[in-house]
């Protein structure tokens, strides 16, 4: 009987709400882009499909592992997402599989990444969090201001002028920003210095979800103010199985990463306490 309401149509409903739930994916339907009109309601429900098709195949068809849902070579697209991806290929309304290089996967897809971006910007910090949060269903704590010394304000005061400082030479990537800013505030460091900030490789897409163009071996650019800025998308994910594991995975990009954790242990243990805890509220 548990077979077959997974296979109904409202069974196969439920799979595909499982895997927005887990990695939020609908926070992407509500994430506004004045800049980028192209990034229209309709881009923003095919990149939920995107990832919902992607699970639901890799669920159902038997000759798919679970390790292609992070390390496959393909991925889910209709006309209107092609479009914007700006992927090769014929494609119409409905979702089709197709084949893609440097996306794929919930972590490699444009609704994770434009979910975790800001307006202007990306989002290094969030992006690093949440990948560990959804991913691998790691903990990682929000910033504790009990744990700040008495001269907290001073020390923002200080990061902020180091930003200034380097603004005034030129364009500074979102990396670089939230690297100045986040170094030295005592009571951020022992996170930002192991859990986050080593993780911050993941800047090959851009805060819509596109992939970005190579500036270099290892480099992408990001347009800052109108200029383009080489950006490094070398990361290192300290602690796998936990964020005080001492396994250590290095990679370039989100797809890398993804690939890497496809054959990880900790990946297919979140899976299943994601889906424990969504059943039981």
């Amino acid at each position: 009987q548990a077979a077959r309401l997974l296979d109904s149509p409202r069974g196969q409903e439920q799979v595909a709400r499982f895997v927005n739930e887990w990695f939020s994916l609908d926070s992407v339907r509500s994430a506004m882009r004045p800049s980028v009109p192209e990034f229209t309601p309709a881009v923003r429900d095919a990149m939920v499909r995107e990832v919902e098709e992607h699970f639901r195949h890799v669920f159902y068809d038997t000759d798919a592992p679970f390790q292609e849902f992070y390390g496959s070579n393909y991925t889910f697209a209709n006309d209107v997402l092609a479009s914007f991806y700006g992927l090769d290929g014929s494609f119409g309304p409905e979702f089709i599989q197709t084949p893609a290089t440097g996306r794929g996967g919930p972590i490699a897809s444009g609704a994770f990444m434009a979910a975790n971006a800001h307006v202007e910007r990306t989002a290094p910090i969030l992006r690093a969090v949440r990948s560990r949060e959804k991913a691998l269903c790691h903990a990682v704590e929000p910033p504790n201001s009990p744990l700040a010394s008495d001269d907290i304000d001073e020390q923002r005061a200080t990061a902020q002028a180091r930003v200034e400082e380097r603004a005034a030479q030129g364009a500074v990537s979102s990396r670089e920003f939230y690297f100045l800013y986040t170094d030295g505030i005592s009571a951020c460091a022992s996170c930002h210095e192991t859990i986050i900030n080593p993780n911050f490789g993941m800047e090959d897409f851009d805060n819509v979800g596109r992939q970005r163009s190579p500036a270099g071996p290892n480099l992408v650019f990001e347009e800052i103010s109108g200029e383009q800025t080489p950006v490094s998308i070398d990361g290192t994910l300290i602690g796998v199985e936990s964020t005080a594991g001492p396994t250590e995975l290095s990679y370039s990009g989100a797809k890398d990463l993804s690939n890497k954790l496809a054959e990880t242990d900790a990946v297919r243990t979140c899976i299943v306490r994601r889906r424990l805890r969504i059943l039981t509220g």
